[in-house]
């Protein structure tokens, strides 16, 4: 009941409402270009090496920006940082759009151009979101709203890569693309309708920032000094490194399941149904045994099934194995961004969010780039299995880890 009432309230809050439309459309948008050129890149070149090469380009991108990205959040007005990288991602996909209109395919070239740009603006945007949702709800509907984010995330995702997995078998990729363009255009314009009172910048006062270098060392003595952010740091770090099984969907629907754009939406979709249940329950979870101990069990359960999902050559299998495995992932994401959020000053919060981005995220392009030229030689399967059994090794650094386990909000 308690859980119910949380989403009631948050409900209430007439900004998040806002926030969650805009944020809907923004994804429904982002699905038709990255379900796109995720399967068009893998179905005409058959290479795990050139499907890495995607999620490499993003992730160095992420390690360039996300410490910048995260001080100028803590220095400007977040509202306009976000309306102004909604509007700037849409131009870029309509260029995107033309682009592969007039050269007639999506070449490798374009995708990682498109990927690299759209990386900036999502990051700008991303730390400004989550540096501004605890200011618009505060500590004790937070770690609700983050659950209310990741269900509203996972059904704009279901819709998205419903309609892209539809429009490039029947349509073609430059339509996909070009409404990735429109429902990013109506995201920005919903977020001027965004009230700021009570945050820092319905403030008239003027505050004088330190220097960009000066910023970002008060950002790592905050997370330095926190009573365990570090530790999950660590090993997070640790665990990301397995992450490398994600580029390669797409290589396990055409090789292993024998599918086509269509079966990689159905498995898609299975996930993301996982993630809204994992969304739903995340709250509570965290109220019943903490942060720390959710995040243990969530990573356990995430890496049994990888495991099934690299053995299963069964479609129906591998839709359960999905779908547990993004319960689990989006209710680690939610435990991880609560840490965060809630635990951080909101004057530090943007750099902190950003400098934790990077340090998580500084193995993930090498690892997916070596598993891309092995997984070319062994096999989409063993990726997995090898992804899934990394992840479960990390479970014991964690549960004996007496700072993580006992880790509270």
């Amino acid at each position: 009941m308690k859980k119910f009432q949380a989403f009631k309230k948050l409900f209430e809050v007439k900004n998040l409402r806002i926030l969650w439309t805009s944020e809907s459309m923004n994804l429904i948008g982002d699905a038709f270009f990255t379900f796109a050129v995720a399967w068009i890149i893998y179905a005409e070149t058959e290479s795990m090496l050139y499907s890495s090469l995607i999620v490499v380009a993003m992730h160095l991108t992420n390690l360039i920006i996300s410490p910048i990205s995260g001080v100028i959040t803590d220095k400007y007005n977040r509202k306009k940082i976000m309306i102004l990288m909604t509007l700037l991602s849409s131009l870029i996909m309509f260029i995107t759009a033309v682009a592969i209109y007039i050269i007639g395919e999506v070449t490798i070239e374009i995708a990682i151009i498109a990927v690299i740009l759209t990386n900036i603006t999502t990051s700008f945007y991303t730390n400004a979101r989550s540096s501004i949702t605890p200011d618009l709800v505060g500590k004790e509907l937070f770690t609700a709203s983050l659950g209310m984010f990741g269900i509203i995330n996972q059904l704009s995702d279901i819709i998205g890569r419903l309609l892209a997995g539809a429009l490039i078998v029947y349509i073609g990729s430059v339509s996909a693309v070009l409404l990735n363009s429109v429902f990013l255009l109506v995201a920005s314009l919903i977020l001027t309708l965004i009230t700021m009172h009570g945050t820092r910048e319905s403030s008239d006062a003027k505050i004088e920032y330190p220097n960009y270098f000066e910023m970002l060392k008060e950002g790592w003595i905050t997370i330095k000094n926190h009573p365990y952010l570090l530790s999950i740091v660590y090993i997070t770090i640790i665990l990301n490194m397995a992450s490398f099984f994600f580029p390669f969907y797409p290589a396990l629907v055409y090789d292993q399941l024998e599918g086509n754009a269509l079966t990689l939406s159905i498995l898609s979709i299975a996930g993301i149904l996982g993630g809204i249940l994992g969304g739903l329950v995340s709250g509570n979870i965290e109220r019943s045994i903490g942060v720390g101990k959710a995040m243990i069990l969530s990573i356990l359960t995430g890496g049994i099934f990888i495991i099934i999902l690299g053995l299963s050559s069964v479609l129906i299998i591998s839709v359960l194995a999905e779908f547990f495995l993004v319960f689990a992932l989006v209710i680690n994401g939610v435990m991880f961004n609560a840490v965060q959020s809630i635990t951080i000053d909101a004057e530090v919060r943007g750099r902190v969010m950003g400098l934790v981005g990077v340090i998580t995220m500084v193995s993930i392009p090498f690892m997916n780039l070596i598993a891309g030229f092995i997984g070319d030689i062994v096999g989409v399967s063993v990726i997995f299995v090898a992804s899934g059994i990394w992840t479960l090794l990390v479970v014991p650094l964690m549960a004996f880890n007496k700072k993580i386990r006992n880790a509270e909000l």
